[in-house]
Order: C-alpha cells, then sequence, then structure tokens
C-alpha cells in the first residue's frame, strides 16, 4: 500500500468521516456513509487505525463499485486480528483484501 507521510498524518489527525470525504475528492456515495458511521461508532477500534482501514480499503475498491458489505468485512477481519495499534495495522496492509474478501 503506497501511504505518504501526509497521508500518515491525516489517519492520524482526521476523524472518519473527514478521511472518507478525503479520500473520496468529496465525492462521498450515501453506502459509504452508512458504513462508516455505523462502524466508527463502534469504536472497536482507535480512529487512526480506522482510517488506515479505510485508506486500505478506497486503494483497491475507490474508483469501482463494489460490494456494500465488503467495508463491513475487511473491517472485522481486523478487529478479530486484534489491530490495536497503528504499526500492527500498516502490517494488515500488505495482506491482499481480496485475500480476506474470498473467506
Amino acid at each position: 500500500m503506497g501511504l505518504n507521510d501526509e497521508l500518515i498524518r491525516y489517519c492520524k489527525e482526521l476523524t472518519p468521516m473527514e478521511m472518507l470525504y478525503r479520500l473520496t475528492k468529496g465525492n462521498i456515495k450515501g453506502l459509504d456513509i452508512i458504513a462508516v458511521k455505523n462502524l466508527s461508532v463502534k469504536k472497536r477500534m482507535p480512529d487512526d487505525i480506522f482510517n488506515l482501514l479505510l485508506c486500505y480499503f478506497y486503494e483497491e475498491f475507490g474508483s469501482t463499485v463494489y460490494n456494500r458489505n465488503d467495508f463491513g468485512r475487511v473491517y472485522l477481519y481486523w478487529v478479530r486480528k486484534k489491530v490495536i495499534t497503528f504499526s500492527q495495522a500498516m502490517e494488515m496492509t500488505k495482506i491482499d483484501i481480496k485475500e480476506i474478501l474470498k473467506r
């Protein structure tokens, strides 16, 4: 995953909705808003990790039509793997997201 210093800073400073806005260049779909709001309020991971998950997901699927449940499935995979630090989340981004969604 191609993260630069600026994107890492955004992960640490922005709210999940602000990150979604930045990743989609303001072209947010209704289902994206629902998914991000529903999962981010659960607070099962810190915002910086959630934001990195958004980057990871949107790098692969941002310009395509995707199954509306896919983001939630990847989110739950990270929760089950107990990703609680930013460095753990960075390691998770090395996994091919399509392999996660095959399961």
